[in-house]
């Protein structure tokens, strides 16, 4: 579910031309989170927080609609072959607050 509210409101309260977008994912039941990982960072993502079988990776990105749109399809696309879950898509380190969710799984609390 994409969060096209919150999108927004990120583009007009950037500070930066460019955002990192990152994504949480976790683990397909029978994965390892070393290869999970070594996967992320082959796709050109910065790994930034790993552990128990989650792992967060990002990249920078132009603060526009269609340049974070097209990174949630990527950081989905990822995913998929590999059977990992992406649970969220959310900025990172935008702000000093929590992280803003600007897509995630239904039902998905951060």
């Amino acid at each position: 579910m994409v969060r096209e509210a919150a999108i927004q409101a990120v583009i007009l309260g950037a500070r930066t031309a460019n955002l990192r977008i990152g994504g949480r994912y976790i683990c397909a039941a029978d994965a390892d989170e070393d290869v999970m990982a070594a996967t992320l960072a082959g796709a050109g993502l910065d790994l930034s927080d790993s552990g128990q079988c989650e792992v967060v990776a990002s990249l920078v990105v132009p603060a526009t609609m269609p340049s974070i749109l097209n990174v949630i399809a990527l950081l989905r696309e990822i995913a998929a072959p590999k059977g990992y879950r992406l649970q969220a898509v959310e900025t990172v380190g935008v702000t000093d607050e929590a992280p803003t969710v600007l897509a995630s799984e239904i039902g998905y609390i951060p």
